[in-house]
């Protein structure tokens, strides 16, 4: 993924999401935050820093480490006053997670969106690498049932963050047969905004 691609639309891009979908944006993501197990928690593509927030509410015995490929958006949450002893902050993308860590859970929220199958497969292998036994990992993000609606919504947000922040992905991957490809479980489910937006979590033993 580029860094700083999503920089030029980081003081704009929450209230876009809620312009589109509303509250459905951040209801999604706040499901299941409540079975976060206590530990070393891994967020990729936090943006703004809202998600710690409610991450490190939802589970208080356990530490964040945070990472967006834009530095603005790292900007922005840092600014939220967030506890530093439990909070670490890493402008980069997968190829930064640290190696000496060994992570217990993983919220990942409209980033699998932002990949092609094939490299899709290879960004949950390189996080997979990164993470204990067992572990837990969260998941939002569009899916794609085929209506026209969505087709052309999912057209319309391509073409945007492709022209603006330069995402590698022309249209949206199965991330879900992807994870189950990868060896994870999914024991939870809940969609949101006439099924378009699945959050899910995904348990490896």
């Amino acid at each position: 993924m580029k860094l700083n691609g999503f920089d030029s639309i980081a003081s704009i891009y929450d209230p876009i999401a809620r312009l589109f979908f509303g509250n459905s944006i951040t209801e999604s993501q706040a499901t299941f935050l409540s079975e976060i197990p206590v530990g070393k928690v891994l967020i990729l593509g936090g943006g703004s820093g809202w998600i710690a927030t409610e991450v490190l509410s939802a589970q208080p015995f356990c530490s964040v480490w945070y990472i967006d490929g834009s530095k603005k958006m790292i900007d922005m949450a840092r600014g939220k006053g967030l506890d530093p002893e439990r909070i670490h902050f890493i402008h980069g993308t997968e190829d930064d997670i640290p190696p000496g860590v060994k992570f217990d859970a993983v919220v990942t929220a409209f980033y699998m969106d932002l990949f092609p199958q094939a490299s899709l497969e290879l960004v949950i292998a390189k996080i997979s690498s990164s993470l204990s036994h067992p572990v837990k990992w969260f998941v939002t993000d569009f899916v794609h049932l085929g209506k026209l609606w969505q087709r052309g919504l999912l057209w319309i947000m391509y073409t945007f963050f492709r022209l603006v922040a330069g995402i590698e992905a022309t249209r949206l991957a199965d991330w879900n047969a992807a994870m189950g490809k990868a060896g994870f479980t999914k024991k939870r489910s809940a969609r949101f905004y006439a099924r378009f937006i699945e959050t899910a979590r995904f348990d490896r033993p």
